[in-house]
């Protein structure tokens, strides 16, 4: 099964349909589910992006009314994104009721790591585990968030010591210069988020246990919030002050087109994002593996070549990267 996969799924380049079903059978309902939505949206945002396409060549161009063009794709995004969310709440429940699984039947048994005391439930007097401390519980989530403000504050302050500096970057003359230091400014910017993406990870990931949460669902849903509050404020920030802030204040934008600087800097940000993923996320593990299997192959013989024929199965397999579940939440 896992060859078959292998073959006409993760590594056939001209897919347009997953197998889903076989997905499921192999690795489960949540990952399947997870796939699912990936093609969803992407085969959504097709949609999207040729009316994007459609309305920046007429802006090269320079057809008449490109600004009411604008305002009427800014609407179709809000129409889309409706439309998006209702439909695969279609396609969800469809799927779960296929599948015979719903939200409460995945993993709505409590944690392993829980800790907590045993009473009775009180509606059937079944033995079950609960909070030792409700009150400290709120407790502690209380202070989770506020640790969360905390990091969002961080962001604001790091963001505004870029604009400082790409506010000073527009004052050189030299207009080469003025276009580097400005791209110097937005790969920072890049950098920043990358930075304290990795590092609010590791926090919420801390916090989330710190917490105690009673279920898988509850943990995750947690953990998805924590997340989205911090990346959303830390990725986007510098867009909506590009786009509906900065001119407020008196600060001037690239060549006085804050429609192109939004643009550029949306494309510095996206692009430098999609190629530090796709290194940590594909080739550093490879690259471990790589290694692993190397040093392996050198302690067991002098030749010390990458061979695998010289592993079991199981031998190869304990020489990947372990699977963490939670890195699903990080990526979307």
């Amino acid at each position: 099964m896992l060859k078959e996969l292998t073959d006409t799924w993760a590594l056939n380049p001209f897919i347009f349909t997953q197998p889903i079903g076989k997905i499921r059978l192999y690795f489960g309902e949540k990952i399947a589910l997870y796939f699912a939505w990936l093609e969803f949206y992407t085969k959504m945002l097709v949609i999207p992006a040729c009316a994007g396409l459609a309305i920046y060549i007429l802006d090269i161009i320079n057809i008449a009314g490109a600004r009411y063009q604008k305002i009427i794709f800014a609407a179709l995004i809000v129409v889309w994104s409706t439309l998006f969310t209702e439909f695969w709440k279609r396609k969800s429940s469809l799927y779960s009721l296929t599948w015979g699984v719903s939200n409460s039947d995945i993993n709505a048994l409590p944690r392993t790591q829980f800790i907590g005391v045993k009473r009775l439930n009180p509606v059937d007097n079944s033995p079950q585990i609960w909070d030792t401390s409700p009150a400290m519980a709120r407790r502690r989530r209380l202070i989770s968030y506020i640790v969360v403000f905390l990091m969002v504050l961080i962001v604001i302050i790091a963001l505004g010591g870029l604009f400082i500096l790409k506010h000073l970057s527009l004052k050189i003359e030299d207009k080469s210069t003025q276009m580097y230091a400005t791209y110097g400014v937005s790969i920072l910017n890049a950098v920043q988020i990358a930075v304290l993406n990795t590092i609010y990870r590791m926090v919420a990931t801390w916090l989330n246990i710190w917490e105690n949460h009673r279920t898988d669902i509850q943990y995750e849903n947690s953990l998805i919030t924590k997340v989205f509050l911090f990346q959303f404020c830390n990725s986007f920030a510098s867009f909506i002050y590009i786009a509906f802030i900065k001119h407020h204040f008196g600060d001037r934008c690239v060549d006085d087109n804050c429609l192109g600087e939004l643009r550029s800097q949306l494309a510095i940000l996206f692009i430098i994002r999609i190629v530090v993923g796709n290194i940590t996320e594909l080739l550093i593990p490879f690259a471990a593996y790589k290694y692993r299997l190397y040093s392996e192959n050198s302690n067991s013989s002098k030749e010390g070549l990458d061979k695998k024929s010289n592993f079991s199965e199981a031998e190869l397999q304990s020489m990947l990267n372990p699977y963490v579940s939670a890195s699903w939440v990080y990526r979307y």
